[in-house]
């Protein structure tokens, strides 16, 4: 008689996956709570630093860091990177929303000290716009087109300083 190999999930699941939901729905609360805990530490810290800007970028930062791998281990994302040796060159950071976890890799991966841009709408998201607006990262008005070209003119100059992600979540 022929063994058959069972995975994970066929085992502990019911014939209409209860489990694997249950499972999901779990995973996906302590990811929100895991965000909204760092959040709320970060948020302190960067009241703090108010009056250093620069300090709030680099802290700002460390939040995508941390909370990005963090909620990529909680909900049990593989990754695989390739060409990180290349992600502490001077570069643009562009990502084209194809999922929600776009901005989650983009937040994680990008190096210490760059510069986000987005939408001057993102500091009403919940937590990211908040973080956000406190790491001192740069927002454009997309419903004013002047207004938006003087913003990136002001940008393009911040290239020479800082290293520049471009974010802009939907």
């Amino acid at each position: 008689m022929e063994q058959q190999e069972y995975s994970q999930y066929d085992i502990d699941d019911d014939e209409y996956g209860a489990v694997t939901l249950f499972l999901y729905y779990v995973k996906l609360i302590v990811a929100f709570c895991v965000m909204i805990l760092t959040t709320i530490l970060w948020t302190l810290v960067l009241l703090l630093l108010i009056p250093w800007p620069y300090e709030r970028i680099k802290l700002g930062n460390m939040w995508g860091h941390v909370t990005g791998r963090l909620l990529f281990l909680i909900l049990g994302n593989p990754v695989k990177i390739e060409g990180l040796e290349h992600s502490y060159n001077k570069a643009v950071f562009i990502s084209n929303h194809a999922s929600v976890f776009d901005v989650l890799l983009i937040m994680w991966l990008t190096p210490i000290g760059s510069v986000g841009i987005a939408k001057k709408e993102i500091v009403w998201y919940p937590l990211l716009g908040q973080i956000y607006w406190l790491a001192n990262h740069l927002r454009i008005d997309r419903s004013n087109p002047s207004r938006a070209i003087q913003s990136m003119k002001e940008i393009s100059i911040k290239l020479e300083t800082f290293w520049l992600e471009i974010r802009s979540p939907v």
